[in-house]
């Protein structure tokens, strides 16, 4: 369903659509069909020269987060910034849920 910000705005206030942390109904970051999420801090960088990896999620307790901080590298944004490379996968989270 694609809402509009009145809508959205609408929403929030009843509760019906809830962001944590919050987002303020009166928020620059509610555009007119969209809500502006923040980048979490934590990031995982996939090593590039890492061995073929089998995802298979048919496989009991498969977890993909498992897979990704065994080939990758865990970073942090608090530590300054980073800088994306050209044709490099970098994985991360959004701040709000």
């Amino acid at each position: 369903m694609l809402l509009s910000n009145i809508e959205i705005r609408a929403e929030i206030d009843a509760d019906r659509l809830v962001f944590n942390p919050p987002i303020d109904i009166f928020s620059r970051r509610i555009d007119s069909s969209a809500v502006d999420l923040l980048l979490h801090p934590d990031l995982i960088i996939p090593n590039q020269n890492a061995p073929g990896i089998i995802v298979d999620p048919n496989i009991p307790d498969f977890h993909v987060m498992d897979i990704l901080e065994r080939h990758g590298t865990r970073r942090s944004l608090d530590d300054g910034v980073y800088q994306l490379a050209p044709n490099r996968l970098i994985i991360g989270k959004t701040l709000e849920h």
